[in-house]
């Protein structure tokens, strides 16, 4: 069990994508209220349900079970799920610009290099410290679908998570990307979408070199057989990057030549780049098989590690919420909370 000073909240779906929205918007349609979203917005979003319609047509089954539910525009709820962050982008951007430079960390290593022979798969999020409360952990159960547990906080879509075939995944913002927003599918609905329907990385990747793509994102996969991918994209192009010595790690910058050319050209990021060298580092100091510990000690130190805190103009940053997972196991080793002071326990698929 979590601690009770904790806030998780942990729901359980299952059946069709209109059940499982029906269930979920009979859960929270006595309190939650949607953003402000600008027309604009609402406008993109009837772009973005058409590619959305071919080809991740469940999701938008659920938010009919969500409006069905409730009493939600299902305009507004389109806008709020299908073009998630819109309105936020450059309240977003002016954070990283005035000195909030704070980002996730992920790594994904093989099988090989493990002591348990497992692939080992982690995470740690951050983000504003307002979202804490938001932080959901779900374990879907689609029909003619793979049951999953993954982590959110939003609804109708996906931070991350490991499903019971072995496939594991996350999404990293990149904010230095200077594109336009173009319709296709934003990363949440992706990310949804592949731990629900595909057993393997070769599977996933094919997803991605098929589907438009809404703005730019790193994305880290790795299956239970140790076949690990980064999976670079921006609206205008889409690259796949192979582990290097069994090891993969994403945080919030491109590192391929030709989708750096669509980064702002003065946009700096150093806390980005700092938590690449430091994961870098850890694994070429390695001396043994890594284990779980291992990798609690990266996901929760200040100093060699990746775990930080920050604050401007009252707006706190910090690792929410960090993961652990054996790839093909049916269980994640959750910390709700910051890892260097938060302990990590298990949650079973």
């Amino acid at each position: 069990m979590l601690s009770s000073e904790q806030r998780l909240i942990k729901l359980n779906f299952s059946g069709s994508y209109y059940e499982m929205g029906f269930q979920f918007g009979s859960q929270i349609k006595d309190f939650f209220q949607l953003p402000h979203i600008s027309t604009e917005t609402i406008e993109f979003a009837k772009e973005c349900r058409s590619h959305v319609k071919v080809h991740a047509p469940g999701i938008l089954e659920e938010l009919k079970g969500i409006t069905d539910a409730t009493n939600l525009d299902p305009e507004l709820l389109d806008a709020f799920v299908l073009c998630l962050g819109k309105d936020m982008i450059e309240q977003t951007r002016k954070l990283f610009v005035n000195g909030i430079d704070f980002g996730c960390s992920t790594i994904a290593i093989n099988n090989e290099l493990t002591l348990s022979e497992y692939p080992i798969f982690a995470r740690n999020y951050d983000w504003m410290e307002s979202f804490k409360e938001f932080f959901t952990a779900i374990n879907s159960d689609p029909r003619n679908g793979i049951a999953n547990l993954s982590f959110t906080d939003h609804i109708v879509g996906r931070c991350g998570g490991m499903n019971r075939e072995g496939l594991a995944m996350v999404i990293h913002a990149i904010p230095s990307y200077a594109g336009d927003w173009r319709p296709g599918l934003r990363m949440n609905v992706i990310c949804r979408w592949v731990l629900d329907n595909f057993k393997t990385t070769k599977e996933a990747v094919k997803f991605f070199e098929k589907i438009p793509h809404v703005f730019g994102h790193g994305y880290l996969i790795a299956d239970k057989g140790g076949d690990i991918k980064k999976i670079e994209t921006a609206g205008e192009e889409v690259v796949v990057i192979p582990e290097r010595e069994g090891f993969l790690a994403l945080t919030n910058h491109f590192e391929t030549k030709s989708l750096k050319k669509f980064e702002f050209k003065n946009f700096s990021f150093p806390n980005s780049r700092e938590r690449m060298k430091k994961i870098n580092n850890w694994f070429q100091m390695r001396q043994s098989q890594i284990s779980i510990d291992h990798i609690k000690n990266l996901m929760s130190n200040h100093d060699t590690g990746v775990c930080n805190h920050f604050e401007y103009e009252g707006e706190r940053t910090s690792t929410l919420w960090s993961w652990i997972a054996e790839v093909g196991t049916s269980q994640i080793l959750l910390c709700d909370g910051s890892p260097c002071k938060t302990p990590y326990e298990p949650l079973n698929l």
